[in-house]
């Protein structure tokens, strides 16, 4: 089993870590492997830490970082940083559930190659996996707690409405995650959190 200074350096993908970096990481994960892993994914992603040669550093004091307290925080902190388009399909596959169908997904946002691109972009950010190829193209959120803030972010007033092109997907298909109209859908059917604007 990998000690915490070696998870750091896995999810850096085996750089040197710099010691004020490595120890501000573990002081502040304080042994949750998962609050370690997204700080330091979320770090990476808002500029603090860089590659300096062979080895990942902070780019300004710790002082100067403003960290959530929460693991919850740190994921939504960067469900908010990414471009209007992934989160978008974060937020419906999260609706699905942790594991969703492409299919599905496909059918509620009325995409195709743009939808390949945005779940590939979601995987090389390691917030999903892919999970299956047959009998047909599945993924799942890496975390269960990934899916849960993505949902819980539905409920915040500023993205509570979906355009009318989502709205008239949802309508063609019978209404949202119904098993009956979507086979193959998770059998139970969760209600959008969310205002048809």
């Amino acid at each position: 089993m990998k000690s915490s200074g070696e998870l750091v350096q896995a999810i850096l993908e085996g750089s040197e870590v710099e010691t004020e970096l490595k120890e501000m990481i573990l002081n502040r994960a304080a042994g949750n492997p998962l609050f370690m892993e997204e700080l330091t994914h979320s770090l990476l992603e808002n500029g603090a830490i860089e590659r300096r040669g062979n080895r990942y550093a902070l780019t300004r004091e710790p002082s100067e970082l403003q960290i959530p307290d929460t693991v919850q925080g740190i994921i939504a902190a960067r469900i908010d940083r990414l471009e209007e388009g992934l989160k978008r399909i974060m937020q419906v596959a999260s609706v699905i559930g942790r594991e969703f169908a492409f299919r599905i997904l496909q059918t509620i946002t009325g995409m195709r190659e743009e939808l390949k691109s945005h779940l590939l972009n979601l995987q090389g950010l390691e917030f999903i996996h892919e999970k299956t190829l047959f009998p047909e193209l599945e993924y799942i959120f890496k975390h269960a707690l990934t899916q849960e803030v993505a949902y819980n972010s539905l409920l915040s007033p500023t993205t509570a409405c979906w355009p009318s092109a989502e709205r008239r997907s949802t309508k063609r298909s019978g209404g949202p995650w119904r098993k009956s109209t979507l086979t193959g859908a998770r059998s139970s059917v969760r209600s959008w959190p969310i205002t048809m604007c």
